[in-house]
C-alpha cells in the first residue's frame, strides 16, 4: 500500500518489482486510488525477498512478507511464447513454451523476466515476421 495524493490515472498505476540480488523482475499491479491509498500485488515469488518498487517515476526499497499461503484461486495465467526456428523447413512460429501465473490481470506492456529472456505482455504477438498468435500471453523479444 502507498499513501499518495494527487490525481492518478488507473492505466499509470502499474509499475515494476525486481528482487535484490537476483535476475527476477516482475510486474507491479496496483488498484484505483481511494481515501489516498494505492493497494498494489505483484508476484508471490518476491514474497520473503527484498525488492526495488519503481511506481509512477518513483523508487522504493521495501521488503515483502512471504505469502501466507495459497489464496483463492484469483491468479491470472498466461502462456511464455518464444519464437521458435526450424532451420531444416525454412519456417519460424511462435510456441508456448511454457506458463506464467499472477496475482492481477496482464496489462499491455507489462515485462517478466525468465532466466535471461525479457517477455513482455501483449493482447496478441508481436507484429514481426512470424505469423500472429492472436490471443493474450508474454512474448519474448522478435527478431527482424
Amino acid at each position: 500500500m502507498f499513501s499518495v495524493s494527487g490525481d492518478y490515472a488507473k492505466a499509470n498505476l502499474n509499475g515494476k518489482v525486481e528482487v535484490q540480488g537476483e535476475d527476477a523482475n516482475y510486474g507491479l499491479y496496483c488498484s484505483a486510488v481511494h481515501n489516498g491509498i494505492v493497494n498494489c500485488t505483484t508476484s508471490r515469488n518476491a514474497g520473503g525477498r527484498n525488492v526495488v518498487v519503481y511506481l509512477q517515476g518513483f523508487i522504493f526499497w521495501a521488503f515483502v512478507p512471504a505469502s501466507s499461503g495459497p489464496v483463492a484461486s484469483t491468479q491470472y495465467c498466461y502462456g511464455l511464447y518464444d519464437i521458435v526456428i526450424d532451420f531444416e523447413r525454412s519456417t519460424a512460429s511462435w510456441q508456448e513454451t511454457d506458463t506464467h501465473c499472477q496475482d492481477a490481470p496482464g496489462t499491455e506492456g507489462d515485462e517478466f523476466v525468465s532466466g535471461e529472456s525479457l517477455y513482455l505482455f501483449g493482447n496478441e504477438s508481436p507484429d514481426c515476421w512470424v505469423h500472429p498468435v492472436l490471443n493474450q500471453g508474454y512474448f519474448n523479444y522478435c527478431p527482424l
